[in-house]
């Protein structure tokens, strides 16, 4: 049997404890930095799919809208814009599909833009909080109503449309984002 000499003494009990209590403080720190840091990846991820989905709706809203009224087959008197409000808008393009020579653009769900074209209407765009279109006549003046309606006399006097799209992300752990962007386009071939 060896003898312990003063020496040769190891860790108290006390001093084990408060190396155990320094590195479970180290630990926790580092575990809390990494949830924040995967929260914040996580929804900035959102965002960024939020605003990819925001700015494709717009691209095809706008590819579509710019064409409206475009024909060679059809009357000058009859074509253009057919219904417009607020939250919706059907066009005319014969070109397209002469067979369903009509574009809608509308909410399709409660988060989500639906495109249809003759009597097919398909999503577009998902995690869309709002979908708004405002026009103006050729002086710059808004043209709508108390309700947000165009009457069939305004539809003839809209030279430009503005569309805004607000894309949100779903709350992830405690936090949500979104993104509105808009455009402004002059369709060319109204009357």
């Amino acid at each position: 049997m060896s003898v312990v000499t003063g020496k040769e003494r190891g860790f108290t009990l006390v001093e084990v404890l408060v190396a155990m209590a320094i590195s479970a403080l180290l630990v926790g720190s580092m575990y809390s930095v990494y949830t924040t840091n995967y929260t914040t990846f996580r929804v900035q991820e959102q965002v960024a799919e939020a605003q990819q989905n925001a700015r494709g709706a717009l691209q095809l809203m706008s590819r579509d809208l710019v064409m409206a009224g475009y024909s060679t087959t059809m009357p000058q008197t009859n074509r253009g814009i057919v219904f417009a409000n607020r939250t919706s808008l059907t066009i005319q393009i014969n070109e397209s599909n002469p067979a369903h020579p009509f574009i809608s653009y509308s909410r399709y769900s409660s988060a989500s833009i639906g495109r249809r074209e003759g009597g097919t209407r398909m999503a577009v765009a998902e995690r869309i909080r709002r979908l708004n279109f405002y026009y103006k006549d050729a002086a710059g003046n808004p043209l709508t109503d108390p309700s947000g309606t165009l009457g069939p006399d305004a539809t003839e006097d809209v030279k430009q449309i503005t569309i805004s799209v607000t894309a949100g992300t779903p709350v992830f752990g405690g936090y949500s984002g979104s993104c509105t962007l808009e455009t402004t386009l002059t369709p060319r071939n109204l009357p």
